[in-house]
């Protein structure tokens, strides 16, 4: 394990084991070959459990289910979804193998339209278009 031994030393065992066809398909369907580290994460190990088990209720995505997001210019693929979908977690496609992780905060709304839309998409049939989160850009 090149990347994420430290990380599973932290961790109760065992550690389930990944699936890599579940990654393979995630290309195929979002065009891409998934940085290194991300496919290491999914394909070695149970990325997803591990997430899911040390989150704060949080919806961990499985591959099938990664999402591209462009945001503030950046291509991200949504990983984690906070249990209000409040905020999400996505890594950059930015070419390396350990890509940076940026977090999706929903800003507060401008009036009660805009808040109502975003509360109404929260309670759709999908969390992966339900999170409806703003990055912040500088």
């Amino acid at each position: 394990m090149r990347y994420h031994a430290k990380t599973i030393d932290l961790v109760s065992k065992p550690v389930l084991a990944g699936n890599e066809q579940s990654v393979i398909l995630a290309e195929r369907r979002l065009g891409i070959r998934l940085p290194e580290s991300v496919r290491e994460w999914y394909s070695e190990i149970d990325g997803q459990n591990l997430l899911s088990k040390y989150s704060n209720d949080d919806w961990a995505l499985n591959p099938d289910e990664f999402k591209r997001e462009e945001v503030c210019g950046k291509e991200l693929v949504t990983v984690l979804v906070e249990s209000q979908g409040v905020c999400w977690w996505g890594f950059e496609l930015n070419g390396s193998d350990d890509p940076p992780v940026h977090v999706n905060l929903d800003p507060p709304p401008d009036n009660l339209i805009a808040w109502a839309r975003r509360h109404m998409a929260k309670r759709g049939p999908s969390r992966l278009d339900s999170h409806g989160a703003i990055l912040r850009c500088a």
